[in-house]
Formats: structure tokens, sequence, C-alpha cells
């Protein structure tokens, strides 16, 4: 069973998107979306990982990514990881 332990919560029931999404970019494991945060109006980059790739499960894949970005937050050359949602069949990072 997998434990997570890392800063950012991972919003998993009950939750709805305050993001309002516009372009996206597409590459080979994830889609990119701009979205602008519906309360403040900051930008910010939505990230839509599947969970399953080829039939094989890559969620322990994208919580091994929320943990390096947790690492790395202090360091200007790499993005923030503002938020994480779940769904039952994708993770969504919000980064700035």
């Amino acid at each position: 069973m997998l434990i997570y332990k890392g800063h950012t919560d991972i919003v998993t029931e009950g939750h709805h998107f305050n993001l309002k999404f516009f372009f996206h970019f597409r590459g080979k494991f994830a889609v990119v979306k701009k979205c602008i945060q519906k309360d403040t109006e900051r930008e910010f980059a939505a990230k839509f990982m599947r969970k399953r790739r080829k039939g094989q499960d890559c969620r322990m894949e994208i919580i091994h990514e929320i943990a390096v970005l947790e690492l790395a937050q202090c360091n200007l050359w790499v993005v923030n990881l503002h938020e994480v949602y779940e769904t039952a069949t994708e993770m969504i990072l919000v980064l700035e």
C-alpha cells in the first residue's frame, strides 16, 4: 500500500476545480493546459497525467514526480507545484 507523506495535499473526493482552462499542449505522457484561478485571476499550468498507460498503473511515477517537485521548490530553475487533484482516471498537477 502506498503511503504519501508529501507536503502537497492530493484532493480526491468532493473537489471542484476553481480554475478556468484554456490552451492545451500535448506531450508523450501528459496534456498541459493553461488555466486561471477564478478567485485571484492568477495564471497556472495544469498538467493532466493518466494514471494508466498501456494497461500499466503509473500512479507511483506520478507520486514520484510530485515528490521531486516538492524537493525542488526552493530552486529558481524548477516550476513550483501549487495543487494536486486526483480523479478516477488521471492526476492533475497545477504548476506555477
